[in-house]
């Protein structure tokens, strides 16, 4: 008994030793392959920092937020939505007939009032939404920049809580700013004008053209996402970075997105096809989108945070940030005459050290 024991023990010490025996040599062969490929060694470095710094959940947060702004965004569309009706007698009772036509018994009429409270409401509902959406829209951007802030592995900003407000306010103004220029540059990019100028120069029954057409879209609407993640990348920070370290993660997250944009799209259309996916499918599917593209965001900020050199030429930046920042306190204070007040003080301060004025610093006298 005693010696199938061992017998037992000592065969699963050898299985064990083969097993760290792999390990080791796979530990080893990656290893060699990360110094022969820096590419590689990169993306290591890369999955690495998302997982160290939990990236998942700060894209899990962002999402939150996301969609907690919609709803004074949608707030905001109905109180515009009722200002264009009241303006315009013909379209509201347009679409007041074409409800009545459409649907049935009663509820034609609950929403034809429903419009009517809307329309009456605007002024009230248009505010609150504005509000609300201030708000929400503070707490999305400060979730965002939090969440590049990790990655990049930045100190805690000492900022108060009204500079940081402050400074989030102008982040969402300007994020916003980019994200209709780069969403309209995509949208027409996807619209049909392309299609129209290649049959104005006389192309539009050649073979190809439906590919070229294609292809440049694709191109366009790559090189606005680029733009809009370099500028996410490098700008949102609390501390900003330098942009030429966001220029690649840009692209690879632009590149990323593009494709993610159209394995989402068939996805969709296969998942609305059953009357359950036409109910929930477009919420879900609008949800995965936010998660999924904070994902590509914060990975390619983990990419660009871990390229060789961008954490130095980072903390150069802040010095020269905080240079210019004590530079400009320098001269308020030069501007104000608050130096010549601490120079005073300064020098009474040694007067009453020394004795007072005239007097010797030892002797008094």
């Amino acid at each position: 008994m005693t010696e199938s024991a061992a017998a037992t023990g000592a065969a699963h010490e050898e299985a064990q030793d083969k097993k760290e025996g792999v390990l080791d040599r796979l530990q080893s062969w990656f290893a060699g392959l990360q110094e022969k490929w820096p590419p590689l060694a990169h993306l290591v470095r890369a999955v690495e920092r998302y997982q160290d710094r939990k990236a998942d959940f700060f894209a899990a947060g962002v999402t939150y937020y996301s969609v907690l702004s919609l709803f004074p965004l949608i707030m905001i569309g109905f109180a515009i939505l009722g200002q264009v009706l009241i303006q315009n007698p013909e379209m509201l009772d347009h679409i007041k007939d074409r409800i009545t036509s459409t649907a049935q018994g009663g509820l034609a009429k609950q929403l034809n009032q429903l419009i009517d409270a809307a329309i009456a409401s605007r002024g009230t509902v248009g505010t609150v939404g504005l509000g609300l959406g201030l708000w929400s829209g503070l707490g999305w951007i400060a979730a965002i920049r939090e969440s590049l802030t990790q990655l990049w592995q930045q100190e805690e900003d000492d900022k108060n809580w009204f500079a940081t407000k402050f400074s989030d306010l102008f982040a969402l103004l300007s994020f916003g700013l980019a994200l209709v220029v780069v969403f309209g540059l995509i949208t027409l990019s996807k619209s049909s004008w392309l299609s129209k100028a290649i049959g104005r120069v006389g192309l539009g029954d050649w073979s190809g053209a439906q590919s070229v057409v294609t292809i440049a879209s694709t191109v366009l609407a790559t090189l606005a996402a680029w733009v809009l993640f370099s500028f996410v990348i490098s700008r949102l920070p609390r501390k900003a970075v330098a942009l030429r370290d966001a220029f690649e993660a840009g692209l690879i997250g632009a590149v990323l997105f593009e494709i993610f944009l159209e394995l989402a799209w068939l996805l969709l259309k296969g998942v609305t096809n059953g009357p359950a996916g036409k109910t929930f499918g477009p919420i879900l599917g609008f949800m995965v989108f936010l998660f999924f593209t904070a994902r590509i965001l914060l990975f390619s900020t983990a990419w660009a945070a871990t390229e060789r050199g961008a954490e130095a030429r980072s903390a150069q930046l802040e010095e020269a940030s905080r240079a210019r920042a004590g530079a400009a306190t320098g001269w308020l204070a030069g501007t104000f005459g608050l130096a010549d007040e601490d120079q005073g003080e300064e020098s009474e301060g040694g007067e009453s050290e020394g004795g007072g004025p005239g007097k010797d610093a030892h002797t008094g006298r």
